[in-house]
């Protein structure tokens, strides 16, 4: 909290109020950083691999297709 009443309360005026960018209070957290890579690389992998079924799906609908109108001829 930055209300500064600690400051005012002080009887010996021994403290102060300095500006702190909160950023250099935060502790990186080395297992949480590998864990969001590891998900990101997943969800890369994951997103690869649908694009490439949905082309293989694609290839087999047009097989299908192109069999299904030799048929008809």
């Amino acid at each position: 909290m930055n209300c500064s009443a600690c400051v005012k309360a002080c009887p010996e005026g021994a403290l102060s109020m300095h500006p702190q960018d909160a950023k250099d209070l935060v502790i990186p957290d080395k297992n949480a950083e590998e864990i969001a890579r590891q998900k990101a690389k997943a969800k890369e992998e994951a997103q690869r691999l649908m694009e490439q079924g949905k082309k293989q799906l694609t290839k087999a609908a047009n097989v299908l297709e192109t069999l299904d109108e030799s048929n008809k001829k």
